[in-house]
């Protein structure tokens, strides 16, 4: 948890764009943020391949230490966002350690609903066409709860029953443009797994930070005033 103080925050008319003049920084971090998100990706894509469904629950398994590095990847973001000057930011492995209880509660709660999705994209045969909108809404919702659930984490100390409440709420709250952005998650994340191969460049290098930063950049106006000034 890292509750934030909005008496120092800058001015609101200062022009500002998080990935103005921080792409190095967000170059360094994402590098951070990937290395928690490997064992789960390469685990997983041999898993489906050979059918191994041992090696498809420890790919699971292993992105519970992963909730606390995009916790902390949201904390960069919205600390980017709050213009904090560089030498009074918290690191990442900083807030990774600050955290980790919430960060791995929240993706732990997910698991059994990731494993679902998994399941049903490895059934063999032809489809019911009902499966693939049950599951792209399925994982739209998952992407929602996940923005929204880091996002606290990473601003406002809260419980974390509180926390979870909130991420069913706040996408009301923070209107079109907050289901804009869990639909702009999906799109990328679907197109990272058709073609794994020429997205893990982009992935590697700068993608998962800058999408995440440009995510903390849009919604910090909107979670300051649905939640921050009345926490």
């Amino acid at each position: 948890m890292n509750p934030l103080s909005l008496n120092n925050d800058p001015p609101e008319n200062l022009p500002f764009h998080p990935l103005r003049g921080n792409m190095f920084r967000l170059f360094l971090e994402n590098f951070k943020l990937i290395l928690f998100f490997v064992p789960f990706l390469l685990l997983l894509r041999i898993g489906l391949v050979v059918g191994n469904f041992s090696l498809i629950l420890l790919a699971l398994l292993a992105l519970i230490p992963a909730g606390p590095a995009l916790a902390a990847m949201y904390d960069i973001g919205y600390q980017l966002s709050r213009q904090i000057p560089s030498f009074d930011m918290r690191g990442f492995f900083a807030s990774y350690r600050a955290n980790w209880k919430q960060g791995a509660a929240t993706m732990a709660i997910q698991l059994p609903l990731y494993a679902i999705m998994i399941l049903a994209m490895m059934v063999d045969g032809e489809r019911p066409v009902w499966m693939m909108p049950c599951l792209a809404l399925g994982c739209y919702l998952l992407i929602t709860f996940s923005i929204y659930s880091y996002s606290q984490i990473a601003l406002v100390a809260l419980p974390l029953a509180a926390i979870w409440k909130n991420a069913l709420l706040l996408p009301m709250a923070t209107g079109l443009a907050g289901l804009l952005l869990a639909a702009l998650h999906l799109a990328l994340i679907t197109a990272f797994w058709a073609w794994i191969g020429w997205m893990s460049i982009p992935f590697v290098f700068l993608g998962p930070a800058t999408l995440v930063a440009w995510t903390s950049w849009k919604l910090f106006p909107k979670l300051e005033g649905a939640l921050l000034r009345h926490e």
